[in-house]
C-alpha cells in the first residue's frame, strides 16, 4: 500500500475484525505490559500493517495484522527490559531530617551501601555500577531490588 491516509487508518481502526485481532493479541501481554503500552503497540502495528501489507502475496490482512501486533508487543518488552530502571520506593519516607540515608542503611553490607549510593545519589546506571564491580547489570539489579524490599519492610 505504501502511504496511507488518516481516513484509511480510521476505517481500519473501526473495522470489527481488526479490533478483535488486535485485542486478542494484546490480551496475551497483559501480564508484561501496561494497558497504555499495549494500546500504543496495537495502534503502531495497525499503521505499519496498513503501510506494508501486500494483498498480492495471498495473505489475509488480519493474519498479517496479528503478526505485526505480536512483534510490536515483543519489541516493547525488549525495549522496556533494556531501559528499565530500578526504583527504590519509600526511601524518601524512611529518611527523616534526623536520619540520613547512610544511617538507614547502617546494617547493610558495605558494597550494597555503595551500590545504593551510586544508584540513588549519583544517579549511575545499572551498567555503570556493574562495570565498576566487574559484573553484569542484572546482578546489580537483583541486589538493589532485594535491598529495596528490606527498606520497604523497615529492616
Amino acid at each position: 500500500m505504501g502511504e496511507i491516509t488518516n481516513e484509511e487508518y480510521e476505517k481500519a481502526l473501526n473495522n470489527h475484525d481488526n479490533m478483535m485481532i488486535m485485542n486478542s493479541v494484546g490480551s496475551r501481554f497483559l501480564q508484561t505490559l501496561d494497558e497504555d503500552e499495549i494500546h500504543r503497540c496495537k495502534l503502531m502495528a495497525l499503521w505499519e500493517a496498513l503501510k506494508t501489507w501486500k494483498p498480492e502475496r495471498g495473505r489475509k490482512f488480519t493474519a498479517f495484522l496479528y503478526q505485526r501486533v505480536y512483534w510490536e508487543c515483543l519489541k516493547s518488552i525488549a525495549y522496556n527490559n533494556k531501559h528499565r530502571t530500578i526504583q527504590i520506593p519509600h526511601i524518601e519516607q524512611c529518611v527523616s531530617p534526623k536520619t540520613s540515608m547512610y544511617e538507614l542503611l547502617d546494617g547493610f553490607p558495605h558494597d550494597l551501601q555503595d551500590m545504593l549510593e551510586k544508584r540513588c545519589v549519583h544517579k549511575m546506571t545499572l551498567r555503570e555500577i556493574g562495570d565498576e564491580y566487574g559484573c553484569c547489570y542484572e546482578t546489580i539489579r537483583k541486589k538493589l531490588k532485594k535491598a529495596s524490599k528490606y527498606i520497604q519492610n523497615g529492616v
